[in-house]
């Protein structure tokens, strides 16, 4: 067993230096590369510190990946087979004028079969495999998961484009047209980091949903599984209306406005019980902590 473990981190630094090497003489491509392999990352940090730091649970974390996953069966059969089918017989789709009230009407419909499904799909979890988990740090772990596969997916996409770029870019395939390899590699060095950021802010807005519809069970008032359908609405609406009518960077720093309401609504949600759990919670429990607590 230690041969393999030797083996498995060899590999790893071998590979680290390999692509560092490769960083440090190709500087144009450290951005594209770091981007998707934050996104790639960044799930398993966060669910690693709300494991460690308020001792949430990994299962939580599983069974939130598996309903972002369930829900996008169902929500897309239903935008291919139903609602864009309506909506290109109304005229209506992502070739409008920017800013028309037709685009927006478009980006309400998205936004709001979005919130539709994965809402739904968080409130039946909620009440048929999670009926125990009605705690603030579980809440945050569940849709940890829940964003945390959607952000690996879109980062594993991301990462592909990297290396069909950088092989298209160096000469060894040509799948990509000269205006498709400009606009990756011209843009400015900010562009690359857009795809992160909206991550970023959709993952706070996830755990803030999956706490919302949390209260639904806990405040025993389906308003707040309401509140997490308008507000997965506001947010996937803001994306599709504002890139097809200001760019990337205005959608991004929008998205981010609606990220930092989240954030309030995620603390504003913690209970005293809570706080005090994240103060008193040990980043490990060993005897010596188990004694202590027992002593309390």
């Amino acid at each position: 067993m230690k041969s393999v473990r030797y083996l498995v981190v060899f590999s790893v630094l071998f590979g680290f230096l390999c692509v560092g090497t490769y960083l440090f003489f190709a500087p144009y491509a450290i951005i594209p590369f770091l981007s998707p392999i934050v996104m790639l990352i960044l799930p398993w940090a966060l669910a690693m510190f709300l494991y460690r730091r308020l001792n949430a649970s990994w299962r939580v974390f599983g069974i939130g990946m598996l309903t972002f996953i369930g829900s996008q069966v169902p929500h897309t059969l239903f935008n291919n087979w139903t609602l864009l089918p309506i909506l290109e017989n109304l005229g209506l789709g992502l070739d409008l004028p920017p800013g028309s009230p037709q685009l927006a009407i478009y980006a309400l419909a998205l936004g709001l079969s979005s919130g539709v499904f994965e809402e739904t799909a968080r409130y039946i979890v909620y009440s048929r495999w999670l009926e125990k988990v009605r705690s603030w740090k579980d809440g945050l772990m569940f849709g940890a998961g829940h964003a945390g596969i959607e952000a690996m997916v879109i980062g594993v996409l991301a990462l592909l484009a990297f290396l069909l770029a950088l092989s298209s870019r160096n000469g060894e395939i040509s799948q990509l047209t000269p205006v498709q390899l400009d606009a990756y590699w011209n843009n400015p060095w900010y562009f690359h980091l857009l795809p992160l950021m909206e991550r970023i802010s959709a993952i706070i807005f996830h755990l803030s949903a999956a706490l919302l519809v949390m209260q639904a069970f806990i405040r025993r008032n389906t308003a707040w599984y309401l509140a997490a359908i308008l507000l997965h609405t506001l947010f996937n609406a803001t994306a599709v209306f504002a890139l097809a009518t200001w760019g990337g960077l205005v959608t991004e720093m929008l998205l981010l406005l609606i990220s930092v309401i989240s954030l309030w609504i995620i603390f504003a949600l913690r209970t005293e019980e809570d706080e005090t759990l994240i103060e008193y919670v040990p980043s490990s429990i060993t005897p010596d902590n188990l004694k202590d607590a027992h002593d309390d």
